[in-house]
């Protein structure tokens, strides 16, 4: 036997025995038996005392079964002295271990598993349980966690817990609710389904091939009045549960019959708004539990919804109209960089026609000259005309972060133009600059005036003029940032929650969900904070931020 091959047979051997050591703990950790109704009704009557959720997973209002979760010592798995646990180097920290199962004794198949430091997005670890439901995360450092569990056809889960290093292993065992799936099905007056004639439409005129993507529904506990505010996004993250449509969604999942379908977590009576995006096509009331609502929607109606955009592009400089630049219109995350888009006339102008009602971003370039970054608001059915875009070469503004090092988190550095824009109709939007190990980043604007704003490992804020900047680049101090930890308490209803620092510049805007809870990074002072209701209706008042952060729940 030669020297290699009997290396390699001691490689193996000692692979076994870590083998046996690591698995041992992993198989000690044994699915109990289907419980009985009784135990069932055990398992929802205990809860944690307070379990902080991501989204929006119960309400106050109405009676509920909650996920149990049971915390216990580990079993003993191996006996110290055995040569295998001599053989065997454990990770540093604790290693989190445990089973997931739904409140019927099933294993979820699709079960996701991740471990979060409190309030962060980006996870620590990931994991997916096998097919007996066991998980395990090995080497914690010590620490407060957040175990966050998600599964098709259940309710989100997260369980706070605490690493140290006086507990090596920590097991938690996770029962997941069912969620409530209501299926919703999209049909004309003579029974065939929607999406299927809207697919066939964009067969014989493929620049509606658009219609069917944006058809959605939106679950609120309240009667919608009017259409819901307005969105950059395809379909709009208001109100309840989460939606599944469009063509992204696994045909097996969405009920027969169905256009698509609502995972919703509490069972309570709803109102199920058809919708083009924000726009209310047609509503519903459904009770609680119900399977399945049906719309009629004739696709004329649609189609008369869509709106008509006209522009004309030319030059910055000299106001000369261009033939042939390129415009493109869409939502933000379908956002063309180049090589999309349609081109405008001999006087420079074009009709873009079937346009989505909603907020769209436009661009407009020809060659190296493209226009400012904006955002367009259309109504449903509009024909707005903006009139000239502007487009120029763009010049790049290098610059360089101080305070911050590869080690820390990478900040996000943006700039909005602080010039009104070229029509009343147009909002500006933020330019994106990303930050290079060497903590350089390069911002592509036009000349004129902007607010640069860092955020996310150490904050900055400042007002620059492209056209008094010298040679070298632009060099921003970080200055070390606090938290504004904000507990959304909607009950149901639509709130904008936006920040303006002390100088009246927008730092944060998002629409709200009841239960959310997420921290706002931002430099102490003070700060107006504004709340906007879905009626448009607005109420600001002055917060102070110190370095210790602050605590917010919104609305009072």
């Amino acid at each position: 036997m030669s020297r290699t091959t009997r290396r390699l047979l001691w490689f193996v051997a000692g692979m076994q025995a870590v083998g046996i050591a690591w698995f041992g703990a992993l198989l000690a950790i044994q699915p109990e038996a289907t419980p009985s109704r009784a135990s069932k009704e055990g398992l929802r009557e205990s809860r944690e005392t307070e379990i902080h959720r991501e989204r929006p997973l119960a309400t106050e209002r109405v009676p509920h079964v909650e996920p149990s979760i049971a915390v216990e010592a580990p079993p003993a798995v191996v006996d110290p002295s055995s040569a295998e646990a001599r053989a065997f180097t454990p990770p540093t920290g604790t290693i989190l271990y445990g089973l997931v199962r739904g409140i019927d004794g099933r294993i979820p198949r699709t079960a996701f598993l991740a471990v979060h430091r409190p309030g962060e997005k980006k996870a620590v670890s990931t994991e997916q349980p096998d097919k007996r439901g066991r998980f395990t995360f090995p080497g914690l450092e010590p620490g407060r966690y957040e175990l966050r569990a998600r599964s098709s056809g259940y309710r989100d889960l997260v369980h706070e817990l605490e690493c140290s290093e006086s507990t090596p292993m920590q097991r938690v065992d996770l029962v997941l609710d069912a969620s409530w799936i209501l299926g919703v099905r999209f049909a004309l007056p003579d029974g065939r389904e929607l999406r299927e004639v809207l697919q066939e439409w964009a067969k014989q005129r493929p620049e509606l091939y658009r219609l069917g993507l944006d058809l959605g529904a939106i679950a609120t506990r309240f009667e919608p009045q009017a259409d819901f505010p307005a969105t950059s996004s395809r379909q709009a993250d208001y109100g309840s549960g989460t939606w599944h449509g469009g063509l992204m969604v696994d045909a097996a999942r969405i009920p027969r019959g169905c256009s698509g379908y609502f995972e919703l977590e509490t069972r309570e009576p709803l109102w199920i708004s058809a919708v083009m995006r924000h726009h209310v096509l047609a509503k519903q009331r459904v009770e609680a539990g119900q399977q399945v609502v049906a719309f009629e929607i004739d696709p004329e109606q649609l189609r008369a919804r869509l709106a008509t955009l006209r522009l004309r592009v030319v030059d910055a400089q000299t106001g000369t109209p261009l033939e042939g630049a390129t415009v493109d219109v869409n939502e933000a995350s379908d956002m063309q960089t180049g090589g999309g888009g349609k081109k405008t006339d001999a006087e420079g102008r074009i009709e873009l026609l079937h346009q989505r009602p909603g907020l769209l971003r436009c661009a407009c370039w020809k060659g190296e000259a493209r226009s400012a970054s904006f955002q367009v608001s259309l109504e449903p059915g509009q024909i707005l005309d903006i009139g000239d875009v502007p487009i120029d070469a763009q010049r790049v503004v290098l610059g360089r972060l101080e305070n911050w090092t590869p080690a820390s988190k990478t900040p996000q550095v943006t700039a909005l133009a602080l010039d009104p824009a070229p029509h009343p109709t147009l909002t500006r939007t933020r330019v994106v600059a990303h930050v290079q190990p060497d903590a350089s980043f390069k911002l592509q604007v036009h000349e004129g005036r902007y607010h640069v704003h860092v955020s996310g490992s150490g904050g900055a804020s400042v007002e620059v003029d492209t056209r008094a900047l010298g040679e070298g680049p632009l060099v921003i101090a970080l200055q070390p940032e606090a938290e504004l930890r904000v507990h959304a308490r909607t009950q149901g209803e639509l709130w904008r929650l936006n920040l303006y620092d002390a100088d009246g510049h927008h730092v944060f805007g998002r629409w709200l969900r009841d239960g959310w809870r997420f921290p706002i990074a931002a430099l102490p002072g003070s700060y107006r904070l504004e709340l906007e209701d879905r009626f448009g209706k607005k109420s600001a008042r002055q917060i102070e931020l110190g370095p210790g952060g602050l605590d917010l729940q919104v609305p009072e």
